[in-house]
């Protein structure tokens, strides 16, 4: 939906019917998931809106990317992103507990990761 709507913004480009149709598939298949009878489901605020935060921020890094590949060599502008968010994350691992990357799983985690 953010893609979508950040192209038409951006780029004065109307969405085109396959997005348009499969982005109201989507919302109504996320509808029907959310419409059961199951009192068990309950929605948190502060998640859905992290969630739509996560979605947006993600759409505007592949918009970023794309644009800066028109002019620079892709490699370069992914390899420069990619030690930016490490730059910017770096400081969490002084706050973050970090033993579960010294056990076995975590040590493949990081392997499949790295």
């Amino acid at each position: 939906l953010f893609a979508g709507l950040l192209t038409w913004a951006s780029e004065r480009q109307a969405p085109s019917r396959i997005w348009l149709l499969s982005t109201g598939l989507a919302i109504g298949g996320c509808a029907l998931l959310l419409s059961g009878q199951n009192e068990a489901i309950q929605l948190e605020p502060l998640g859905v809106l992290a969630a739509l935060t996560a979605g947006l921020a993600y759409v505007i890094y592949a918009a970023a990317l794309k644009r800066l590949t028109q002019s620079h060599p892709s490699e370069e502008v992914v390899a420069l992103c990619m030690m930016l968010g490490a730059v910017l994350l770096a400081p969490l691992l002084l706050i973050s507990e970090t033993g579960w990357l010294w056990d076995p799983r975590g040590v493949l985690i990081v392997l499949h990761l790295g």
